[in-house]
């Protein structure tokens, strides 16, 4: 298991399922062309059904699938192609109720949003490309000597990549070629075309990728085991390098309380770490119940909790009930709306402090992320 697997392996998030459902499907679909039966076609569509229903991303992967079944059967109108058409329009019968519901109430997310330059797109594809094989967690606030050794590393893995989709086309089939250079190519180019015409940074997120990555990582095992079968000493020596950054990486992992993929969320352990140290806290929140649920594991287990509806959601039963200071010993506003910081202020009489404030965040908050309730000076 490579770092990028094991990082989402940790949460309740869908892409370890996605990862799942994609190489499944994608054998299913390899078997399905190798002898095309109503049967297997059957076994590939409910594959791809399970894939959408799981991550909407799961669409560059039947894209990606069906570039593959263009190349490979480009001579003529075959029996595969056909079943193929029919078992990828009766998954998107199966998954049209949430189409229409995401055509209606768009979701958002600051991946729509573009990079300033096209050095951090570069980054960002670069950093990529290593999440398979080591996740060293590189940010701005890295050294400048962590930074050349991460190059150094990076300058090595892309140039073993090369070799590795070299070596495939090579002496693999030209089928295994084909399926994993669209299966690299297809999701990344379809992703790029949004960011290029719409503006967005989603080629940049690991995780809508998941179709181009697992490519680059089947490519490159085929590569090592090659070598280890042949029991070539440098292809060894290289095996054995990658094999002991990875394992380092994924020590490193698992044992640190953030990582860059939670780059907003890190700052849940500071906020923990200030309502820890009260003996009797209580946090109130309006914000989308996802994150006060997500802070919550970090806290005491003696925290309470009042949870209200965000008002621009609920604006009816957004209704602040009258909160017993004297059974705390302190009060915090995780998030606060507005409304909540007013209503507090102006029904309760007292003061607030912001504590920490964070401006650029993704989940559309007030700057204020935590808030503490004091008594007002008399």
């Amino acid at each position: 298991m490579s770092p990028f697997q094991l990082l989402y392996a940790q949460e309740a998030r869908p892409y370890s399922l996605w990862i799942l459902t994609t190489l499944i499907s994608s054998w299913l679909l390899l078997k399905a062309q190798q002898q095309s039966t109503l049967q297997k076609w059957m076994f590939y569509c409910i594959a791809t059904i399970a894939s959408f229903y799981t991550f909407l991303f799961a669409i560059t992967t039947l894209l990606a699938h069906g570039l593959y079944l263009l190349i490979s059967e480009r001579d003529k109108f075959s029996r595969v192609m056909l079943l193929f058409l029919l078992s990828s329009l009766a998954s998107f019968v199966a998954f049209s109720p949430w189409i229409w519901i995401l055509i209606n109430d768009p979701p958002s997310n600051y991946a729509a949003v573009p990079h300033e330059s096209f050095g951090a797109y570069l980054k960002g594809w670069l950093r990529n490309l290593s999440l398979p094989f080591a996740d060293f967690s590189m940010n701005e606030t890295s050294s400048q000597i962590a930074w050349l050794f991460f190059f150094l590393y990076l300058l090595l893995l892309v140039i073993a990549i090369a070799y590795a989709y070299f070596y495939l086309n090579q002496f693999a089939t030209t089928r295994a070629f084909r399926f994993l250079i669209c299966l690299l190519v297809g999701p990344f180019l379809i992703l790029l075309a949004y960011d290029v015409s719409q503006g967005g940074q989603l080629t940049t997120r690991a995780s809508y990728l998941v179709p181009s990555l697992l490519s680059v990582q089947l490519t490159f095992g085929y590569l090592m085991a090659s070598q280890i079968i042949q029991m070539k000493r440098l292809g060894l020596l290289v095996c054995l390098f990658f094999l002991s950054v990875s394992t380092a990486s994924s020590l490193v992992l698992v044992s640190s309380d953030t990582w860059w993929h939670k780059a907003d969320e890190n700052i849940h352990h500071k906020v923990a770490t200030m309502i820890n140290q009260t003996a009797q806290p209580l946090v109130i929140s309006d914000v989308e119940l996802s994150l006060p649920i997500s802070l919550s594991h970090s806290l005491k287990a003696n925290t309470q909790y009042i949870l209200l509806p965000s008002p621009e959601s609920s604006e009816a039963q957004w209704i602040l009930p009258e909160i017993p200071y004297s059974d705390f010993s302190d009060i915090f506003l995780y998030r606060p709306s507005e409304r909540l910081q007013t209503e507090v202020s102006q029904t309760s009489g007292v003061e607030l402090e912001n504590l920490i404030e964070r401006a650029d965040n993704y989940c559309n908050c007030t700057p204020q992320v935590l808030v503490k309730v004091v008594t007002a000076v008399t």
